[in-house]
């Protein structure tokens, strides 16, 4: 959920924005409403494939999470 995302508790209010950084990168910034916390996500398509790799701007613990990777079902 959210949580993982910003670090804070799911019922946290969120704002967000997404702009493409290339052709086939789709950056997203969510903002906890209120707070100078935020955290960032970024979408990179290639092929058939797409990674995610998140990170926030503050965190008791890492400020990365795992990256995602995914692909197209059934090729």
């Amino acid at each position: 959920g959210m949580e993982k995302f910003l670090a804070v508790p799911s019922a946290l209010p969120v704002a967000l924005s997404g702009a493409w950084a290339s052709d086939s990168v789709f950056t997203v910034k969510l903002v906890g409403v209120g707070t100078p916390y935020y955290s960032t996500m970024t979408f990179a398509f290639h092929g058939d494939g797409l990674t995610l790799d998140g990170a926030y701007n503050v965190n008791f613990g890492p400020t990365t999470v795992p990256r995602l990777e995914g692909r197209v079902a059934g090729r």
